[in-house]
């Protein structure tokens, strides 16, 4: 389990892919938040799996939905 390193003060899972936002904007700016907040090396192989599920979740809806 990854706890961040203070208090962000907003809940991470409010984190959503812009309508205008490209998908790998989107994970550069997801990657940016986990080295920022968490101990999360989101290029790391034991956290690949980890990572991935978050940025599909998390995503624009019509990205999940292809």
């Amino acid at each position: 389990m990854y706890l961040p390193k203070e208090d962000p003060g907003w809940d991470p899972d409010t984190i959503r892919q812009g309508h205008k936002e490209t998908p790998s904007a989107f994970c550069e700016r997801l990657c940016e938040v986990a080295r920022k907040w968490t101990d999360l090396d989101p290029e790391g192989d034991s956290n690949s799996k980890l990572f991935n599920r978050l940025f599909i979740g998390q995503a624009a809806a019509d990205m999940r939905k292809r």
